[in-house]
């Protein structure tokens, strides 16, 4: 097995970021280290890219779920447009959350001069310190709100843009509540803006502000929408027509339980109401048109990207105060509430 940087760093007793910028060709490291870690390179094996150090792009590298195109294409549209304005290139990444590949994807980007990081990704979260990995990266995290590893803040000193996790499911909960909804179920994904751990908090609070609301959560997870329809029939199995209310955390996620209701005989808004998140472009033609919760993915992006350059461009100033920019979100409300 081709040896890694972290093996490098673990031989030579440094940390993975240390070892990057020897890569890199830094000043910052005492002499000393660096002939530490060069022989640790020697001993352990390890081959850095041919083009590690050499590249004149300012690359950017963008970090998405894998398979959300659909729900994060407009991001990137937005970072893209900002960066290639800044004399960047943005290049995307898709992120499985098999530890695994995550960790061979880190790999890459070591192996590569990555002069900013954008992370629209949990498991990059959960992973982003642990290995001290971005420690030397200008980074930003888009809608994930603040960074917490092992159930505590972390130190380092990342920018966050996105939108309020806690008014977008509160915003579609209070809607069915307003609208004589009473057993309501929240279908948090791995592919959405929110995370499970901050929607079952969420959740917690909006059964005890609201006595006599029963609203509970189900996990859901696929690569496709085939995928979701397939999880969508086995996990309805035996709690249809227990919901009189449905969110989704995505569109997509949406509309396979439109197409799982159909299949049981159950209709939208009839018998239960539907709530999608990010107002994809196919919602309004969905049958009945989905209500969804939109925000402004491109402008986030946009603004995601202008954070970044001016922490690249910054990035001397290690006194930098970290920021966290939300935008609002707004209920397009359709035929798919009763």
């Amino acid at each position: 097995m081709a040896s890694t940087i972290k093996d490098v760093a673990k031989s030579a007793g440094v940390s993975i970021a240390t070892v990057s910028r020897v890569l890199n060709k830094s000043e910052k490291v005492k002499e000393e280290t660096r002939t530490k870690i060069l022989k640790a390179i020697a001993d352990v094996g390890y081959k850095p890219s041919v083009i590690f150090g050499t590249q004149s792009v300012q690359a950017i590298r963008v970090f998405i779920p894998e398979n959300s195109f659909e729900e994060f294409g407009p991001l990137f549209s937005g970072i893209r447009e900002v960066a290639e304005s800044s004399g960047y290139e943005a290049i995307l990444y898709p992120v499985s959350e098999n530890e695994k590949k995550g960790m061979s994807l880190y790999e890459e980007v070591f192996r590569k001069k990555t002069h900013g990081v954008i992370t629209v990704t949990r498991w990059m979260d959960r992973n982003l310190c642990n290995e001290e990995y971005f420690e030397d990266i200008p980074t930003v995290k888009i809608f994930n709100g603040k960074l917490k590893l092992n159930g505590r803040n972390s130190d380092f000193n990342f920018d966050s843009v996105g939108v309020d996790s806690e008014i977008i499911i509160s915003m579609a909960v209070n809607e069915l509540i307003a609208s004589e909804h009473k057993r309501i179920l929240v279908i948090s994904s791995d592919k959405s803006y929110i995370c499970i751990e901050d929607t079952k908090n969420i959740v917690d609070n909006l059964n005890h502000e609201n006595p006599g609301i029963e609203i509970e959560i189900l996990k859901m997870s696929g690569k496709s929408s085939e995928e979701l329809v397939s999880i969508c029939r086995k996990k309805f199995y035996n709690c249809l027509g227990k919901y009189d209310g449905i969110i989704c955390q995505t569109d997509l996620l949406a509309a396979a339980l439109y197409k799982v209701l159909r299949e049981n005989e159950l209709n939208v808004p009839d018998d239960v109401s539907v709530i999608g998140m990010g107002n994809s472009s196919f919602s309004e033609y969905l049958l009945p048109s989905l209500s969804s919760i939109s925000f402004p993915k491109e402008e986030i992006g946009r603004n995601a990207m202008k954070m970044l350059v001016e922490r690249v461009e910054n990035k001397k100033n290690e006194n930098a105060v970290s920021r966290n920019m939300i935008f609002s979100a707004t209920l397009n409300r359709r035929e798919s509430i009763k």
